[in-house]
């Protein structure tokens, strides 16, 4: 079951839209690393702005993705592809319905 998450907000430079979409392809296989992290999205929104949304089973799980390899490589780069800081706001997940989760 998933109880917590984070919404990401990027937006990127003017010319650096398709960066921001190839490091989110990159970062799929380190979040499909993370055991704790029972599901992984980057979406698009608008030609500028992306979002990540990911869910955990707890604050443990939660806490272990903020700390983790994902994190490390947007902090390194967010000045070169981003206009603004990431915008990370922390979720409670009410309800869901996830394949395999009942």
């Amino acid at each position: 079951m998933v109880k917590v998450g984070f919404l990401v907000k990027l937006v990127a430079k003017e010319d650096q839209a398709e960066s921001v979409r190839s490091f989110l392809e990159e970062a799929l296989p380190l979040a499909q690393d993370e055991a704790e992290t029972i599901a992984w999205f980057a979406v698009r929104h608008d030609e500028r702005t992306f979002f990540i949304f990911d869910v955990f089973p707890d604050e443990q799980g939660r806490k272990a993705h903020f700390e983790g390899r994902i994190a490390d490589l947007l902090k390194a780069r967010w000045s070169s592809l981003l206009s603004q800081p990431p915008s990370v706001r922390e979720l409670d997940v009410v309800v869901a319905k996830m394949p395999g989760l009942g």
